[in-house]
């Protein structure tokens, strides 16, 4: 199964290389990476170059156009039956695709599946519980909890279906925020998002 898999990068030389190094270390999957770094002011594109050369991906270097245009951007053309966004200072954990994967096959109904997520701090460095306000509308969230905010998706948890995503028109332009919007386009006529304990 194909997953790809969207970093939009910005001023994340620290943590870029171990975010992409992240993603292509994922088994269980065939992985289609995109990388477009957003104009970065450091050294992000020299570190995306190098790895690009080492681990044969094609990142986009241009200049700086924000968060949703570059998600727009990343998001044209999928290939995949599946896809996920993931900051350019996240890491990614073995075996999240598949398993999220998984439970999208059995599953057929939902459009996206999310998962949990520890805090990292600016050394690296994993808190050693997952964030318990993701943990609280298991199996299943709904548009009436995400609109009125007495349930809560982790944005950079998710694992979309690339034709619902479609269907729901992408990342919306009108907005600065990319994942909101989105969720609730996603679950206004009914659907609803599975919320798994898949740690990502």
């Amino acid at each position: 199964m194909k997953v790809s898999v969207l970093i939009p990068c910005y001023n994340h030389e620290r943590f870029v290389e171990e975010a992409v190094r992240s993603v292509l270390a994922q088994e269980g999957v065939e992985v289609d990476l995109r990388v477009v770094d957003d104009g970065s002011r450091d050294e992000s594109p020299r570190v995306l170059d190098r790895l690009a050369r080492e681990l044969g991906f094609s990142p986009v270097l241009r200049e700086n156009r924000g968060l949703v245009p570059t998600l727009r951007e990343l998001s044209q053309d999928i290939p995949s039956t599946y896809f996920c966004s993931m900051a350019s200072d996240d890491r990614m954990p073995q075996g999240r695709l598949a398993a999220q994967v998984e439970i999208l096959e059995k599953h057929p109904e939902s459009p996206a599946c999310s998962g949990q997520a520890r805090i990292m701090n600016q050394a690296g460095n994993l808190a050693p519980n997952l964030m318990r306000r993701y943990q609280r509308d298991r199996p299943k969230i709904s548009f009436e909890k995400i609109f009125l905010g007495t349930g809560e998706i982790h944005g950079a948890s998710v694992l979309l279906r690339t034709e619902a995503f479609l269907r729901a028109g992408g990342y919306d332009p009108r907005f600065s925020i990319e994942d909101l919007p989105l969720w609730l386009t996603l679950t206004r006529g009914g659907d609803q998002i599975l919320v798994s304990d898949v740690e990502t």
